[in-house]
Protein backbone atom coordinates (compact mmCIF):
# COMPACT_ATOMS: atom_id res chain seq x y z
CA UNK A 1 0.00 0.00 0.00
CA UNK A 2 1.46 3.57 0.90
CA UNK A 3 3.14 2.48 3.67
CA UNK A 4 6.39 3.83 1.39
CA UNK A 5 5.51 7.24 1.61
CA UNK A 6 5.17 7.52 5.05
CA UNK A 7 8.30 5.98 5.97
CA UNK A 8 10.07 8.48 3.57
CA UNK A 9 8.81 10.96 5.35
CA UNK A 10 9.89 9.33 8.91
CA UNK A 11 6.04 9.09 10.05
CA UNK A 12 5.56 6.20 12.26
CA UNK A 13 2.66 3.97 10.31
CA UNK A 14 1.51 0.09 10.80
CA UNK A 15 -0.13 -1.29 7.80
CA UNK A 16 -3.51 -3.41 9.18
CA UNK A 17 -4.94 -4.64 6.09
CA UNK A 18 -8.24 -3.42 4.48
CA UNK A 19 -11.74 -3.66 6.10
CA UNK A 20 -13.09 -5.05 3.16
CA UNK A 21 -11.14 -8.32 3.28
CA UNK A 22 -13.18 -9.11 6.35
CA UNK A 23 -16.74 -8.10 5.44
CA UNK A 24 -17.20 -9.46 1.80
CA UNK A 25 -18.81 -12.81 1.39
CA UNK A 26 -17.60 -15.98 -0.45
CA UNK A 27 -20.98 -17.25 -1.88
CA UNK A 28 -22.30 -20.01 -4.16
CA UNK A 29 -22.47 -19.23 -7.96
CA UNK A 30 -25.43 -21.62 -8.30
CA UNK A 31 -27.68 -20.24 -5.54
CA UNK A 32 -27.02 -16.95 -6.75
CA UNK A 33 -27.96 -17.75 -10.17
CA UNK A 34 -31.45 -19.50 -8.90
CA UNK A 35 -32.08 -16.50 -6.29
CA UNK A 36 -31.29 -13.83 -9.52
CA UNK A 37 -33.49 -15.98 -11.97
CA UNK A 38 -30.75 -15.83 -14.17
CA UNK A 39 -29.09 -18.66 -17.06
CA UNK A 40 -25.75 -20.21 -16.08
CA UNK A 41 -24.15 -18.24 -18.74
CA UNK A 42 -21.46 -15.68 -18.75
CA UNK A 43 -22.97 -12.88 -17.17
CA UNK A 44 -22.26 -9.23 -17.31
CA UNK A 45 -22.65 -7.16 -13.96
CA UNK A 46 -23.59 -3.62 -14.40
CA UNK A 47 -23.01 -1.27 -11.72
CA UNK A 48 -24.17 2.42 -12.42
CA UNK A 49 -23.02 3.81 -8.62
CA UNK A 50 -25.37 4.87 -5.95
CA UNK A 51 -26.16 8.57 -6.61
CA UNK A 52 -28.77 9.82 -8.70
CA UNK A 53 -26.93 11.85 -10.65
CA UNK A 54 -24.75 8.62 -11.18
CA UNK A 55 -27.14 6.62 -11.90
CA UNK A 56 -28.92 9.26 -14.79
CA UNK A 57 -25.33 9.93 -16.26
CA UNK A 58 -24.72 6.19 -16.54
CA UNK A 59 -27.21 3.51 -16.35
CA UNK A 60 -28.41 4.33 -19.95
CA UNK A 61 -25.42 4.31 -21.53
CA UNK A 62 -24.41 1.32 -19.81
CA UNK A 63 -27.67 -0.31 -20.80
CA UNK A 64 -26.88 0.07 -24.70
CA UNK A 65 -23.48 -0.93 -24.56
CA UNK A 66 -25.09 -4.05 -22.53
CA UNK A 67 -27.43 -4.58 -25.53
CA UNK A 68 -24.60 -4.79 -27.81
CA UNK A 69 -22.85 -6.82 -26.06
CA UNK A 70 -24.99 -9.45 -25.34
CA UNK A 71 -25.99 -9.61 -29.04
CA UNK A 72 -22.95 -10.27 -29.60
CA UNK A 73 -21.39 -12.79 -27.09
CA UNK A 74 -24.77 -14.19 -25.83
CA UNK A 75 -23.95 -13.02 -21.80
CA UNK A 76 -26.43 -12.30 -19.81
CA UNK A 77 -26.92 -9.04 -18.25
CA UNK A 78 -27.99 -7.56 -14.48
CA UNK A 79 -28.04 -4.20 -13.04
CA UNK A 80 -26.82 -4.16 -9.65
CA UNK A 81 -29.21 -1.69 -7.77
CA UNK A 82 -28.26 0.27 -4.75
CA UNK A 83 -30.42 2.11 -2.04
CA UNK A 84 -32.14 4.41 -4.50
CA UNK A 85 -35.58 3.92 -4.95
CA UNK A 86 -37.21 1.96 -8.15
CA UNK A 87 -38.81 5.42 -9.26
CA UNK A 88 -35.05 6.69 -10.19
CA UNK A 89 -33.97 3.02 -11.77
CA UNK A 90 -37.23 3.20 -14.16
CA UNK A 91 -36.52 6.60 -14.83
CA UNK A 92 -32.87 6.01 -16.04
CA UNK A 93 -34.16 2.84 -17.77
CA UNK A 94 -36.19 4.12 -20.32
CA UNK A 95 -38.28 0.56 -20.21
CA UNK A 96 -35.09 -1.56 -20.51
CA UNK A 97 -36.13 -4.89 -19.07
CA UNK A 98 -32.78 -5.94 -17.83
CA UNK A 99 -33.25 -7.68 -14.26
CA UNK A 100 -32.71 -5.00 -11.75
CA UNK A 101 -30.92 -6.87 -8.53
CA UNK A 102 -31.77 -5.57 -4.92
CA UNK A 103 -29.62 -6.92 -1.89
CA UNK A 104 -27.41 -9.15 -4.34
CA UNK A 105 -24.91 -6.35 -5.53
CA UNK A 106 -21.52 -8.25 -3.75
CA UNK A 107 -22.55 -11.58 -5.23
CA UNK A 108 -23.13 -10.29 -8.58
CA UNK A 109 -19.77 -8.59 -8.13
CA UNK A 110 -18.28 -12.20 -7.14
CA UNK A 111 -20.30 -14.19 -10.01
CA UNK A 112 -20.38 -12.15 -12.74
CA UNK A 113 -17.81 -12.50 -15.90
CA UNK A 114 -17.33 -9.21 -16.32
CA UNK A 115 -18.21 -5.97 -15.08
CA UNK A 116 -19.03 -1.92 -16.24
CA UNK A 117 -18.70 0.02 -12.88
CA UNK A 118 -19.01 3.28 -11.97
CA UNK A 119 -15.64 5.04 -10.67
CA UNK A 120 -16.06 5.02 -7.02
CA UNK A 121 -16.04 1.82 -3.87
CA UNK A 122 -17.75 -0.49 -6.43
CA UNK A 123 -14.59 -0.36 -7.93
CA UNK A 124 -12.89 -1.77 -4.97
CA UNK A 125 -15.05 -4.28 -4.06
CA UNK A 126 -15.29 -5.79 -7.94
CA UNK A 127 -11.49 -5.87 -7.84
CA UNK A 128 -11.97 -7.82 -4.20
CA UNK A 129 -13.52 -10.73 -6.18
CA UNK A 130 -10.94 -10.57 -9.23
CA UNK A 131 -13.72 -9.78 -11.49
CA UNK A 132 -12.89 -8.28 -14.62
CA UNK A 133 -14.32 -4.87 -15.07
CA UNK A 134 -13.86 -1.45 -16.76
CA UNK A 135 -14.23 2.02 -15.00
CA UNK A 136 -16.67 4.47 -16.85
CA UNK A 137 -17.19 8.01 -15.08
CA UNK A 138 -18.89 11.15 -16.54
CA UNK A 139 -20.02 14.44 -14.59
CA UNK A 140 -20.92 17.89 -15.67
CA UNK A 141 -18.86 19.81 -17.59
CA UNK A 142 -18.23 22.07 -14.76
CA UNK A 143 -17.63 19.53 -12.52
CA UNK A 144 -14.95 18.06 -14.55
CA UNK A 145 -12.78 20.72 -15.33
CA UNK A 146 -12.80 22.24 -11.22
CA UNK A 147 -11.80 18.45 -10.21
CA UNK A 148 -9.04 18.22 -13.10
CA UNK A 149 -7.53 21.58 -11.46
CA UNK A 150 -8.00 20.96 -7.50
CA UNK A 151 -7.39 16.78 -7.96
CA UNK A 152 -3.69 15.78 -8.95
CA UNK A 153 -3.94 11.49 -9.62
CA UNK A 154 -2.88 9.89 -12.32
CA UNK A 155 -5.72 7.59 -12.22
CA UNK A 156 -9.12 7.92 -10.77
CA UNK A 157 -10.11 4.39 -10.39
CA UNK A 158 -9.19 2.91 -7.06
CA UNK A 159 -7.86 -0.55 -8.81
CA UNK A 160 -5.18 1.12 -10.75
CA UNK A 161 -4.36 3.75 -7.82
CA UNK A 162 -3.47 0.98 -5.29
CA UNK A 163 -1.71 -1.07 -8.42
CA UNK A 164 0.14 2.08 -8.93
CA UNK A 165 -0.58 1.38 -12.35
CA UNK A 166 -3.62 1.20 -14.75
CA UNK A 167 -4.76 -2.39 -14.37
CA UNK A 168 -8.52 -1.32 -15.49
CA UNK A 169 -9.44 0.49 -18.42
CA UNK A 170 -10.32 3.94 -17.43
CA UNK A 171 -13.32 5.22 -19.68
CA UNK A 172 -14.17 9.20 -18.14
CA UNK A 173 -16.66 11.86 -20.26
CA UNK A 174 -16.83 11.34 -23.88
CA UNK A 175 -14.62 8.65 -23.70
CA UNK A 176 -17.43 6.89 -21.63
CA UNK A 177 -19.33 6.34 -25.13
CA UNK A 178 -21.40 2.93 -26.17
CA UNK A 179 -18.50 2.61 -28.36
CA UNK A 180 -15.49 2.60 -26.45
CA UNK A 181 -17.20 0.63 -23.48
CA UNK A 182 -17.98 -2.50 -25.88
CA UNK A 183 -14.87 -1.94 -27.23
CA UNK A 184 -13.04 -2.40 -23.79
CA UNK A 185 -15.49 -5.01 -22.56
CA UNK A 186 -15.36 -7.22 -25.73
CA UNK A 187 -11.89 -8.67 -24.85
CA UNK A 188 -13.19 -9.25 -21.36
CA UNK A 189 -16.19 -11.62 -22.48
CA UNK A 190 -14.56 -13.73 -25.38
CA UNK A 191 -10.93 -13.24 -25.15
CA UNK A 192 -9.80 -15.79 -22.45
CA UNK A 193 -5.84 -14.56 -22.45
CA UNK A 194 -7.34 -10.83 -21.64
CA UNK A 195 -9.57 -12.32 -19.06
CA UNK A 196 -7.10 -14.15 -16.98
CA UNK A 197 -4.84 -11.28 -17.34
CA UNK A 198 -6.42 -8.68 -15.89
CA UNK A 199 -7.27 -11.63 -13.17
CA UNK A 200 -3.85 -11.85 -12.34
CA UNK A 201 -3.55 -8.02 -12.00
CA UNK A 202 -6.89 -7.67 -9.93
CA UNK A 203 -5.05 -10.65 -7.27
CA UNK A 204 -1.93 -8.85 -7.18
CA UNK A 205 -3.70 -5.90 -6.35
CA UNK A 206 -5.69 -7.63 -3.68
CA UNK A 207 -2.36 -9.43 -2.34
CA UNK A 208 -1.43 -5.91 -1.47
CA UNK A 209 -4.41 -4.94 0.58
CA UNK A 210 -3.08 -7.07 3.36
CA UNK A 211 -4.87 -10.21 5.37
CA UNK A 212 -8.44 -10.42 7.21
CA UNK A 213 -8.89 -8.65 10.82
CA UNK A 214 -7.98 -5.07 10.09
CA UNK A 215 -10.50 -4.55 13.01
CA UNK A 216 -9.00 -6.48 15.36
CA UNK A 217 -5.32 -5.48 14.46
CA UNK A 218 -6.47 -1.86 14.91
CA UNK A 219 -8.12 -2.38 18.14
CA UNK A 220 -4.71 -4.02 19.05
CA UNK A 221 -3.09 -1.18 18.77
CA UNK A 222 -5.17 1.22 20.53
CA UNK A 223 -4.76 -0.98 23.41
CA UNK A 224 -1.45 -1.12 23.37
CA UNK A 225 -0.67 2.60 22.97
CA UNK A 226 -3.46 2.90 26.20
Amino acid sequence: MKRPLYQKLDVPVTFVGHPLLEILPDTDRAEFLADAGLPDRPLLALLPGSRAQELHRMLPVMLEAARVLKERTGCSVAIGASHLPDEAYAAARAGDATPLLRGMTHRLMEHAHAAIVTSGTATVETAFYRTPMIIVYRTSALNYAIGRRLVRVEHIGMPNILAGRIIVPELLQREASVENIVAHMLPLLVDDAARAAMIRDLADMRASMGDAGASRKVADLALAML
